[in-house]
Order: C-alpha cells, then structure tokens, then sequence
C-alpha cells in the first residue's frame, strides 16, 4: 500500500502513514487514521500502530569544514626581536627644536631681504631712471634666489629631525621647490611694497 500525508487536526503536525492503517501523531500522540487512496486525515476514537508512522528523511546539507587558522600568523616577534623605541631627552628635543628654528628664520631672513632687493631694483630703474643699475640689481635678485635654496638646502640640520623627518627628504627636490616658490613670493611681496611705497610719495 501506498504511503500518504497526514495532517494531525490537534497540533498541524504531518506524518506518512500507509494508506488504509491507524497510527499516533509523533507530536501530540493523538491517533490519526489514514483512508486508502485518500490524502485527508480522518480522526480517530483510539492509539493503536503508532509504529507503523514513516517519515521523510530530513535534507541535511553538507557544509564544508571551515579552513584552520595558522595561530603563528598572529604572533608577535619576540621581544629581542623588536626594533626599540628611541627615546630622546628633553634637552635633545629642545636643542634639535632650537636648530630647525635658526634655520627657518635664515630662510625667512632671506626671502625678506631678496623682496628688499628687488623693490630697490625696480625703484632704480622706474623712479631714479637708473635702468642699467636697477636691472643690474633685479638680475641679482634673480640669480640669488637658486643660490640661496641650493645652500639652504645643503645646511638644513636633518640630525634636528628627531621625532620626525622633513617634509622633502631629498636635498635636491626641496633646492628646486625652494627656487619655484621664491621666485613668485618675493616678487608678488616686492610689487605690493612698492605699490605703497608710491602711495606714501602720492600721500606726501
């Protein structure tokens, strides 16, 4: 005989029972009668063959095992390993501190003087009708400029650098950079100072 879907009407379970025979729910032990070629449930007055009850095999899917984990991968060196912090005194920082300011104040000493030198170049020239003095003295503004970064550049105190590093390590990048940004920044500073410098002569 044909085996068919049960439905206990007391708790919704379902069950295969073989068409034509009795069984006991497998939830609630109600008894559950099953009629040939029939898949409605019917209740029935008594227990009897609950060990004729069948049901389906459930579907276990197989879930591959998860990959082991190297537990050395997450090891720290040993200690001897490890590089060791440097520690510095707070003389050292203050002294390294003291360095990367005089060489700061040099450049900014010099960008100060290199504006000076171009406004009295173009006063030469436009003011006193001097041209071939003040074009003399803007050719040396000019030229001081790549002099200046290449010197400042080879002077610059690295060994002040003691808890972090310059902006541009390499020399040479930061002489060119030094060069590109001096030019437009004295000559923009030394055009507004002459520009109130002829205010204050238009004033008196």
């Amino acid at each position: 005989m044909p085996f068919i879907n049960i439905t206990c009407p007391n708790c919704g379970g379902q069950a295969q029972i073989e068409a034509g025979r009795r069984a006991m729910c497998p939830y609630c032990g109600n008894a559950l009668d099953a009629p040939a070629g029939d898949s409605v449930f019917a209740f029935a007055p008594d227990m009897q063959a609950a060990e004729q009850v069948q049901f389906a095999q459930p579907h276990v899917q197989q879930v591959s095992p998860a990959p082991q984990m190297n537990p050395a991968a997450f090891q720290y060196p040993p200690v001897s390993e490890r590089k060791p912090v440097q520690q510095f005194s707070p003389e050292q920082l203050a002294e390294g501190s003291k360095k990367r300011g005089f060489w700061y104040a040099m450049n900014i000493g010099m960008l100060l003087l290199q504006t000076l030198v171009l406004t009295f170049g173009i006063g030469l020239a436009d003011y006193f009708y001097r041209e071939r003095l003040g074009t003399l003295v803007i050719l040396a503004w000019l030229l001081s400029i790549p002099v200046w970064a290449v010197f400042s550049a080879l002077i610059r105190p690295d060994e002040a650098y003691l808890t972090g590093k310059p902006i541009l390590q390499n020399k040479k990048a930061q002489a060119v950079m030094h060069t590109l940004l001096s030019i437009p920044a004295t000559a923009a500073a030394s055009g507004i100072l002459y520009a109130f410098l002829e205010f204050l002569r238009f004033l008196f």
